[in-house]
């Protein structure tokens, strides 16, 4: 058994530029991004598009959000992301517009060949399209796509993609109701 795996060789090889700018965001610059409060998100707006990120306007980010790799994140317009989101991202993270990243999500374009002697790193991009929500503590997976309007349940696992205006739940999340929209309801007269 012990001759299976052999981790001292599963070392991913980067290019000298990757684990520079690498080593110099996290170093130098995500411990900023990470302490600023919500009310300066327009600071880790700029900082982020400096690191390579497209960002759009009306964007929120939260404190202690951790991006590993700016220039692999690209985010639409009108956009929430709640405190202590890890955006893991090895591949591209795309995040459509007016969505929701609710508080401690962990999305994880990352993972191991574990069939595979050295255990080497696997990367696929995640996709969250427009007008989806994402709720708090919820984890998805590489290579997931949550289609438009999708809804995941708090603390979910997605480990495959879901389908447009649905809401998934659970540890693995499944389908649970078509999402619905109500119409605007008359406010109440004062």
């Amino acid at each position: 058994m012990e001759d299976k795996i052999e981790l001292r060789n599963s070392v991913h090889k980067w290019s000298i530029g990757v684990l520079l700018r690498r080593f110099v965001w996290q170093y130098l610059c995500q411990p900023i991004f990470w302490i600023l409060p919500g009310p300066l998100s327009w600071l880790k707006v700029i900082l982020l598009r400096l690191w390579g990120a497209k960002v759009g306007y009306g964007v929120l980010i939260r404190q202690r959000v951790h991006v590993l790799m700016p220039w692999n994140l690209v985010i639409g317009d009108v956009v929430a992301v709640g405190t202590g989101v890890n955006i893991y991202n090895f591949a591209c993270v795309t995040i459509g517009r007016q969505v929701v990243i609710s508080q401690n999500v962990f999305l994880c374009t990352g993972t191991h060949d574990h069939q595979h002697r050295d255990m080497p790193l696997c990367y696929k991009a995640i996709a969250i399209e427009s007008f989806a929500w994402i709720a708090a503590n919820a984890f998805i997976g590489p290579g997931v796509a949550i289609h438009e309007g999708g809804v995941v349940g708090a603390c979910s696992v997605v480990m495959r993609d879901t389908p447009a205006w649905t809401v998934v739940a659970g540890n693995p999340a499944k389908t649970v109701k078509q999402r619905v929209i109500a119409r605007n309801k008359e406010q109440p007269k004062k």
